[in-house]
């Protein structure tokens, strides 16, 4: 094996790591915002039922 591939390989590793955690990252982010809307969304409606 020659010495030249061995820090692309390694170069090719860390940016898969961080494809993969910047997928993780972004689907934790949606989760969370998902449930902070909703969860807003549900208080919203709570308050106007409770006015009429």
């Amino acid at each position: 094996m020659n010495r030249r591939s061995e820090p692309a390989h390694r170069n090719n590793r860390a940016r898969r790591a961080a494809t993969s955690l910047r997928r993780l990252t972004t689907a934790l982010v949606l989760r969370f915002g998902a449930a902070a809307v909703t969860e807003a969304a549900r208080y919203l409606i709570d308050r106007i039922l409770d006015q009429v």
